[in-house]
């Protein structure tokens, strides 16, 4: 149907065994295949495509992810259009107009249309302002400043949108949780733009141009600093539900991980473990069902997450009960609950296993940044994902608001909820497999002064339940079993929080 050149399509649809579904490395794939200085054109259809379309062009470089197209074209007739016009000669501009406009005249010609073709325009009337603003505060635009925003750029009826300047990201939606964690984010000195249109665009930029100069309430927070030493690549962790394997060997006596938290600290190991949340996938003949009961386990997990805030506000911590407006956020936030329905819809799976599917994507997205902070979100993605999870499993969690007495608590990683709310009169220190010095367990940690290590690999893993420990939060290390000596130097230095 074409002349002229040649043109490369590639189909990325389905899963690997052949079913419905979304597939990041087909996609990925595909884009590597047919990839040229000339440009890709891409056309997707709904949902978790989009998404997981939006991702793969995030992770590639610079240099190339400035010659894709996404398009709203519809997929048979816009294909054919493209690859008429692209074996034709005409540039990516060129091409991406003659498949978007594929539908402008119909296949069947009629003397009336059966509906009216005017639309609902996607922006709201009225002037448009923005603003360019350095982010003050120490650890920049990260979870909680983000959900303060989204929060402030809510209640205006204006469309906003923000972006990272300095990095060179495509504008967001203020108001998507989601789109603002993933890209809107920003380190200290590096220049947003924020862009409101509506009737009241002018508060709108008045009142988030405040919000930022203001460091988001964060410019006191001396104990929040951004660290700007090299952060050791944290290890591959587990997708949501999955247990860590516990090693069988006998753990060294000698660890050295990633000092999150200055302090030294002597005390027995006690060993956390989650829930299994291993999903079974089924499949299911009425997709509404399912969709039913993962709204109901929204509902469920939000009123968990109020609830939460509430017992950790109650400790005179507003600022740490914050990491929970995002949380609720992301619960809220179509981009992900529509992409877990439409999963639901595409594939006819159970709830349990779309949420696993869409928050694991979500999270191989965030670890896969080079920005540190920006990985470190992927904690909180895994732990929505995981309280989804147990409510949808009826699995009840566990937590760690009663400790058997002074202890060095030890866990694969903690999420941000189980570290909110860990028993601070009896924890003596924090160790942690994996993590980094910026995740939320090292940042709380320093906020409230209890030695941490993390990063310590799975040798920590195997020690046994009871297990004395003497850690250094500055040198990152950890003695497994320590000598008198060692205890007596430690207890030196310890901090008495009984």
């Amino acid at each position: 149907m074409t002349t002229g050149r040649d043109v490369p399509i590639v189909a990325a649809g389905g899963l690997e065994d052949g079913g419905l579904g979304t597939s990041f490395e087909r996609i990925q794939q595909a884009v590597d295949a047919v990839y040229t200085d000339e440009g890709v054109l891409i056309l997707m259809d709904l949902g978790s495509a989009v998404m997981t379309t939006q991702m793969v062009v995030e992770m590639l470089p610079p240099e190339q992810g400035v010659n894709i197209r996404l398009s709203n074209a519809p997929f048979v007739e816009g294909a054919v259009a493209a690859a008429v016009a692209s074996s034709l000669g005409n540039n990516l501009d060129q091409v991406q107009h003659a498949a978007e406009t594929a539908m402008e005249l119909p296949k069947i010609p009629r003397q009336e249309p059966l509906a009216s073709t005017a639309e609902t325009p996607l922006a709201p009337e009225g002037p448009s302002r923005s603003v360019e603003l350095a982010v003050p505060n120490p650890i920049g635009l990260h979870a909680r400043p983000a959900a303060l925003f989204v929060t402030t750029a809510s209640r205006f009826a204006s469309r906003i949108s923000i972006q990272n300047v300095t990095q060179g990201r495509q504008p967001v939606n203020a108001k998507s949780i989601m789109q603002v964690a993933s890209q809107g984010t920003a380190r200290q000195g590096e220049c947003i733009r924020i862009v409101a249109q509506g009737e009241d665009s002018e508060d709108a930029i008045a009142t988030l141009r405040a919000l930022v100069e203001a460091g988001f309430g964060e410019m006191e927070a001396e104990t929040e600093k951004a660290t700007e030493a090299t952060v050791t690549p944290q290890a591959t962790i587990p997708q949501p539900g999955q247990p860590v394997d516990i090693p069988q060997s006998s753990p060294p006596s000698h660890l050295q991980g990633i000092g999150a938290s200055n302090g030294r600290a002597v005390a027995p190991a006690f060993i956390y473990q989650r829930p299994d949340l291993r999903v079974e996938r089924r499949t299911v003949e009425v997709p509404q069902v399912e969709i039913d009961r993962f709204r109901r386990a929204l509902d469920t997990a939000r009123r968990q997450l109020v609830e939460v805030q509430q017992q950790v506000s109650a400790s005179a911590d507003e600022e740490t009960a914050r990491i929970f407006d995002a949380h609720r956020m992301m619960l809220e936030d179509q981009a992900l609950t529509g992409a877990v329905e439409d999963k639901i819809t595409i594939e006819l799976c159970n709830a349990e296993a779309a949420v696993s599917d869409i928050i694991g994507q979500w999270v191989s997205y965030f670890e896969k940044l080079e920005n540190e902070l920006m990985r470190a979100r992927a904690a909180d993605v895994r732990d929505v994902g995981n309280r989804l999870l147990a409510v949808l499993m009826g699995v009840e969690q566990t937590h760690l608001r009663d400790l058997p007495g002074p202890v060095i608590v030890v866990a694969e990683d903690l999420a941000p909820s189980e570290t909110a709310l860990i028993d601070r009169a009896q924890v003596r220190g924090l160790c942690a497999a994996l993590g980094n010095s910026t995740s939320h367990t090292a940042i709380l940690a320093r906020m409230w002064g209890i030695p941490a290590v993390v990063d310590l690999g799975e040798g920590i893993l195997a020690i046994p339940p009871g297990t004395l420990l003497a850690l250094d939060g500055r040198a990152g290390v950890v003695e497994v079993n320590p000598s008198p000596e060692t205890v007596s130097t430690y207890r030196a230095h310890q901090k008495d929080r009984a």
